[in-house]
């Protein structure tokens, strides 16, 4: 056992403000708000945590219309806001910060915010008399060299110039050596060659660098698997650090320190520390006072005359990706490269690299589910709707795998004719017991009002319900597992790197299926009280770390085809799509089983990002060959600016005046999309004469 303390530190990228991912240093797909990451991580007690803005110069560019939310405000994305924010707002454990310090003015600056430490990367190379004025200045415990390391062949490694990209004229344990004269107090090792592509660290480069330096080294890149920081502690380095191993798993920081304790003298993982309770986080007051002030803002915005307010945006600034259709103020995390391709094109075009086949992946599938099955009367959890890719889910798990499901269902009460009788049908078609949570209807008609106003997504209650009440039964009926179809931010944006298998976690949940609200965010709001919202309430960290519960989602396991998935559920068990048309979208197998995704709050995010369901779509049609990309522009351009047919079902519902929905609809239009020029909104590609 080694004698020193030892560390496992996550370590988060920045560009732009956003975490992202890391593949090679080449390759950013955007994973979301640094908040609702880093909170995570502190959640879990994590020794340290390595925050590094890489926001220049690599050449590529993110989109600058990021989600303007609740966790991420336009205005906090330098690295020196995110740190003050991050500890203003939690408990933190120490922090190490690096990115763009090119004077002492960058350090304090970063000091004062809340930073422990300082990483430096390129100064290390290019200013090394401000490297020793920083030592001299803070302290070398408090200044950390990052050397960057590419694999040149067997035991053979040279260091990497991020600022330059290219290599560096000097020998990698010359490197080392004068990083250490220097006088910092831990070098940070990354290897390139490794980093994203979840290979395992390379042993042999740390165990040679251990021998040329007593400065204690961090060792990052390759992580994928718990065993991965096994083998790299054993090496007998300070501390193994892992960037995208956390943000596609649901609790993977605390089952590494609590795996491997007994083995190695980790800084302990406490049991017995209370988690952080959501029901304590319920503010009645302030969730009242930001409903009205949400209003209020609508009818301030129209009574001053949207002119004014509406008057920058500037058409070159809205974009699509040159190979499909999708835009630059996507919702979905974005990035481009210098052809301006979209990460998901990027990741689409990828997938064939995946070491595994299809054949293997399913093998591990039926391994992961059928394990200690017995005495369980179900295997597994299958999330279903009505949906064309619900019945595939379930017929794989049940009739391919020959497992037993146990289907459930959330009911928004938003449901298609077709959507509706394909779920009334499901249990019967597949023959698996079936179970659908119902939701008080005047519940949902409060919460539509409340996430309209704070948000501006009615259909708030249906993406939460969705990811939460499955995952509660599972709980409830002591079931390890639950199985989503596809990970749609993957698919769509690129968010996770071929292989990465991204399971169904809370951070995700909350940021991009809650849009940052969680439940607790509405009580007290159209008299919503606690008791109300129990089906939301997504299942405690204490929870999930007892039960081992997973979510995980199918299209990790399978070459996911949806064209040929959809016509063998029509074919095997007569699943019907939708007879009457949308208006919002050219299809008609897709988003039927809720009205409202290919309608009403399909025509909000419309306002919100200037594209919709008919850009979605033709996005996917144009990356699988089925059309073209010119005809893809088309049918974006034709559906995108519809207005949608359940727009009198909802506000019959909600018995909301027309004249305060439009009011309230036109706050969340984008400035930086949206023009109003003598009483009409111009859209860039388009004058918009639809409603509002």
């Amino acid at each position: 056992m080694i004698s020193v303390a030892q560390r496992v530190i996550p370590c988060v990228l920045l560009r732009d403000g956003q975490v992202v991912q890391s593949q090679g240093f080449s390759s950013w797909p955007v994973i979301g708000s640094p908040f609702n990451t880093i909170r995570r991580l502190i959640d879990f007690q994590a020794d340290e945590v390595i925050i590094l803005d890489i926001s220049e110069p690599t050449g590529l560019t993110l989109s600058n219309y990021h989600r303007d939310d609740l966790a991420l405000p336009a205005t906090e994305r330098s690295l020196v806001q995110v740190v003050r924010r991050i500890v203003s707002e939690t408990e933190c454990p120490p922090m190490a910060v690096g990115g763009g310090i090119r004077k002492v003015e960058d350090a304090v600056k970063l000091i004062e915010a809340g930073a422990d430490k300082l990483v430096l990367n390129s100064a290390i190379w290019h200013l090394p008399s401000l490297v020793r004025e920083l030592v001299e200045e803070f302290g070398s415990q408090c200044i950390v060299a990052s050397i960057d390391v590419e694999e040149t062949g067997d035991n053979s490694w040279e260091i990497f110039d991020w600022k330059t990209a290219r290599a560096i004229e000097r020998n990698f344990f010359d490197g080392l050596r004068y990083a250490a004269d220097l006088g910092v107090g831990e070098i940070l090792i990354n290897n390139r060659s490794r980093d994203g592509y979840r290979t395992g660290q390379n042993l042999e480069l740390i165990k040679s660098a251990l021998l040329e330096t007593s400065v204690p080294l961090i060792a990052v890149g390759g992580i994928g698997s718990h065993a991965d920081f096994q083998s790299a502690l054993r090496t007998g380095v300070s501390a193994v650090a892992a960037s995208n191993y956390f943000h596609a798993l649901e609790v993977p920081y605390p089952l590494v320190k609590k795996r491997y304790e007994p083995e190695f003298s980790l800084r302990p993982y406490d049991d017995a520390k209370t988690f952080r309770e959501r029901d304590g986080l319920v503010d009645v007051e302030r969730n009242q006072a930001r409903f009205n002030a949400r209003v209020g803002h609508a009818l301030e915005l129209e009574s001053a005359g949207y002119e004014k307010a509406f008057s920058l945006a500037r058409p070159e600034n809205f974009f699509r990706c040159s190979s499909c259709v999708m835009v630059s103020s996507s919702a979905t995390p974005l990035s481009f490269d210098s052809k301006g391709v979209c990460s998901g094109c990027q990741a689409h075009f990828s997938r064939s690299s995946v070491a595994k086949s299809s054949a293997e992946r399913q093998d591990d599938l039926f391994n992961i589910l059928s394990a200690g099955a017995e005495g369980r009367d179900y295997d597994c959890v299958v999330a279903v709707s009505g949906g064309k890719d619900s019945y595939f889910q379930a017929h794989f798990i049940k009739n391919v795998l020959g497992l037993r499901p146990l289907l459930v269902t959330y009911d928004g009460n938003n449901w298609t004719p077709a959507g509706w009788q394909n779920l009334v049908r499901m249990r019967e078609a597949i023959g698996a017991d079936h179970i659908v949570v119902r939701p008080n209807n005047e519940v949902l008609s409060r919460l539509n009002i409340a996430s309209f106003v704070l948000m501006g997504d009615m259909n708030w209650h249906a993406h939460l319900g969705i990811m939460t009440v499955p995952m509660k039964v599972a709980i409830e009926k002591s079931i390890p597992w639950v199985i989503y179809g596809e990970h749609g931010y993957e698919d769509l944006a690129g968010q996770f790197l071929a292989g990465d298998g991204p399971e169904v976690n809370y951070r995700e949940r909350l940021e991009h299926y809650g849009r940052s609200f969680e439940w607790t965010d509405v009580v007290g709001i159209q008299g919503l009280t606690s008791s109300d919202l129990e089906v939301w309430k997504y299942p405690t960290d204490r929870q999930l770390l007892e039960t081992s519960l997973r979510g995980l989602h199918l299209s990790s396991f399978l070459a996911w085809a949806p064209d040929e998935q959809t016509e063998l559920v029509k074919q095997i068990y007569g699943w019907q799509d939708s007879q009457t048309p949308f208006a919002r979208t050219y299809r008609t197998a897709s988003n039927l089983d809720d009205m409202h995704e290919n309608g009403l709050h399909d025509w909000l995010k419309y306002l919100k990002f200037g594209y919709g369901r008919g850009t979605d779509h033709a996005t996917k049609d144009i990356r699988s060959g089925k059309i073209s990309r010119g005809l893809g522009v088309e049918l974006a351009k034709r559906h995108d600016s519809a207005f949608p047919d359940d727009f009198e079902r909802w506000i019959s519902m909600t018995e909301m005046k027309e004249d305060l929905f439009f009011r309230i609809a036109n706050s969340f239009r984008s400035p930086k999309i949206w023009r109003f020029v003598q009483g009409r909104w111009i859209h860039p590609e388009l004058e918009t004469l639809t409603r509002g």
